[in-house]
């Protein structure tokens, strides 16, 4: 309804458990109507709750560069490029197999098949038993 000056107030109502006023609960209750307001830290510190000290962030890893001999079957921007001591641009037209062509990727393809007829013959078959116990 709006009034957001009442929540603490009402959320502070919430501190009982068997008839009984809870420490926990009450404490709880505050730390949350600090979040609903925004007061993140005061919260926290409500809860009782440390915050850790932040990780260190890890180094940046350098990418080796390719062998000439990867290099040499790429385009001849490519292999200029790279011979300036420039960087190979990934997505180029290397000669690559297709994925698709793997005779592991067709094998993939034939067992999620398998595995998706078998799934639907196994729907067919529950919701067959379940129509005959409904009738």
């Amino acid at each position: 309804a709006g009034r957001k000056a009442e929540v603490r107030a009402v959320m502070a109502r919430w501190n009982k458990g068997g008839g009984k006023v809870l420490a926990g609960l009450t404490r709880r209750r505050e730390a949350e109507a600090d979040l609903f307001e925004g007061k993140i830290t005061e919260a926290l510190r409500t809860a009782g709750v440390v915050r850790a000290a932040p990780l260190p962030m890890p180094q940046q890893v350098d990418t080796p560069k390719p062998p000439l001999a990867v290099v040499a079957k790429g385009t001849k921007r490519e292999t200029a490029a790279v011979a300036a001591g420039g960087t190979l641009a990934t997505g180029s037209g290397t000669s690559e197999p297709h994925p698709f062509n793997s005779a592991l990727t067709v094998a993939g393809l034939a067992l999620g098949l398998a595995v998706v007829v078998a799934a639907g013959v196994l729907l067919v078959r529950k919701y067959k038993l379940i129509a005959e116990d409904w009738r």
